[in-house]
């Protein structure tokens, strides 16, 4: 809108122009949708697509969801496919 070069809404290596305040909504909202989970004991699958190992931040999320709510990792990944032996999951 005021005619700057748009940008993606991702974090950077040392991107010191970064505003947090959508991310952290995202987060909150997902901490809620997570607890809530929890409380009504819910059946979890996590569907991860083409998370690689060089930058792991999406494979230990999707690592920790699984193990933390007892669910299910479907790891979609043509290179990196290995899902960890201490969860229950499939890799393709």
């Amino acid at each position: 809108p005021d005619g700057g070069l748009a940008r993606p809404n991702i974090l950077m290596f040392g991107d010191w122009g970064w505003e947090g305040a959508r991310t952290m909504r995202q987060r909150r909202a997902l901490s809620e949708w997570i607890a809530g989970l929890r409380a009504t004991r819910g059946r979890v699958a996590v569907v991860e697509l083409g998370a690689g190992e060089a930058v792991p931040t999406v494979r230990r999320t999707s690592e920790a969801a699984a193990r933390d709510l007892g669910g299910v990792l479907v790891r979609i990944n043509p290179r990196d496919d290995e899902v960890l032996f201490d969860l229950q999951g499939a890799a393709v």
